[in-house]
């Protein structure tokens, strides 16, 4: 289908020489034309820098435009900040090197945009991919917050902030690029090590209302060696909710929101990391004490995050 309004794929890249085919192929198979895809190279040591330049006559034979950039190594958020420095479509989505979509993701997510001009983001749902475990069904990645068909989102922010809407799934959603630039007209986010989902998805959800596609459009990778998946160190876990409490604050002051919205829900985060701490601590405690009566234990500390 080659539609009138233009999509930026963006594809932040960090040694993903072993899922890129399986991207690009997800890319090519697309039933909508006016795609250009934009890879930032984030300072890959495997075969990607290579793979990607390999990739290039197939992309332009299927009449896509293909952009790589390559930056010194800066993490996911910067990278993202890479890609968009050259987007100029009318809407853009983000895929991470191991996810896909369903042929018809791109058309639909259009479709979309395109029919409801008032509104800034579209979501769909989504499947489950299990890739290196000894689970291999496909299941519905999470009961929809949006129980019908179409439905006009409002107010996606506030379960986004109490986790109650997926946050991390760039490719499960499009949105106006008219509209992110009039939340960040220097069309640059917060480089966030954390990543880039709070600043791109929360500041859209507050901003604007969406729309929700009850329909799975997309497959999203599990992975053993994700590092979402693993257990991480509590020093880790403490940073990630740190770092979450201080981007909700800025990304919702940046998107407008008055300062108190901001500091209610990050006191949230910053009333867990309080929690965490001092859940750390008793068992630093524990285990002091096993050694003081000559114990021999180990304790392995494994927090699941929720984002």
């Amino acid at each position: 289908m080659k539609g009138k309004s233009t999509v930026d794929i963006l594809c932040p890249c960090y040694n993903g020489a072993r899922f890129l085919e399986q991207l690009i192929a997800t890319l090519l198979a697309q039933t909508y034309d006016n795609i250009n895809i934009i890879v930032a190279n984030d300072e890959s040591t495997d075969n990607s820098p290579m793979m990607l330049e390999a990739f290039r006559t197939r992309v332009e034979k299927r009449g896509y435009g293909y952009v790589i950039l390559h930056q010194k190594n800066g993490g996911l958020a910067s990278a993202y900040n890479c890609c968009l420095t050259v987007s100029t479509a009318d809407y853009r989505l983000q895929i991470d090197f191991d996810d896909r979509l369903t042929p018809d993701a791109i058309e639909k997510y259009v479709h979309a945009l395109d029919e409801n001009p008032h509104i800034g983001f579209v979501r769909a749902n989504g499947w489950e991919h299990y890739l290196d475990s000894n689970k291999t069904d496909i299941e519905f990645l999470d009961k929809p917050w949006i129980s019908r068909a179409v439905q006009h989102e409002s107010k996606l922010y506030i379960p986004i902030l109490l986790n109650q809407a997926y946050l991390a799934l760039p490719h499960s959603y499009m949105f106006c690029r008219s509209c992110f630039e009039e939340i960040y007209p220097d069309n640059q986010i917060d480089e966030s090590r954390l990543g880039q989902n709070y600043q791109v998805l929360l500041a859209l959800a507050y901003r604007f209302k969406g729309i929700f596609i009850d329909e799975p459009l997309f497959y999203y990778t599990i992975r053993n060696d994700s590092m979402e998946h693993t257990a991480i160190s509590s020093e880790k876990e403490l940073w990630r909710i740190e770092e979450s409490a201080r981007l909700i604050k800025s990304v919702l002051k940046t998107a407008g929101a008055p300062d108190a919205l901001g500091e209610k829900y990050a006191g949230i985060r910053e009333y867990r990391l309080e929690e965490t701490t001092t859940l750390i601590e008793r068992i630093l405690e524990y285990q002091k004490e096993f050694e003081n009566i000559g114990l021999n234990s180990v304790m392995t500390i494994s927090i699941k995050t929720s984002g």
